[in-house]
């Protein structure tokens, strides 16, 4: 089984990852090419390019998957305008959704946390 995780670089995806890799899942990783990708560093996975932020095409990266495990998130970002949090995480996961598809994966797996969010003052109980 072929799975895609985006956000593969970050503390979940990197760990998502190792799993699906220990599991025996071929893996492909989809990261930005300005990613700091020590947390892959000698994993034999397939890298695919592209920034959620902009329009960069991720239809490749969803190419003969079978499940995507959407992680990439922004979030915990200072100075950071809100347009920038809803591109990401809202257009990103969109443009993400559109390309499985359209490729024909059969799962796709969002996750996601409240500091997407960004600063809430006063969170609901």
């Amino acid at each position: 089984m072929k799975v895609l995780v985006t956000g593969a670089n970050g503390f979940t995806g990197s760990y998502l990852t190792k799993h699906l890799l220990d599991k025996g899942y071929e893996v492909r990783v989809l990261v930005r090419k300005s990613s700091n990708l020590d947390a892959l560093q000698g994993l034999p996975v397939e890298y695919a390019y592209a920034d959620l932020a902009d329009d960069s095409p991720v239809d490749d990266a969803t190419r003969g998957i079978d499940t995507v495990y959407h992680i990439a998130a922004l979030y915990r970002a200072e100075n950071v305008p809100k347009k920038m949090f809803w591109r990401v995480n809202v257009g990103g996961t969109k443009k993400m959704l559109i390309a499985a598809k359209k490729a024909g994966v059969k799962r796709f797996v969002h996750c996601s946390t409240v500091g997407v969010q960004g600063e809430i003052k006063n969170p609901p109980a």
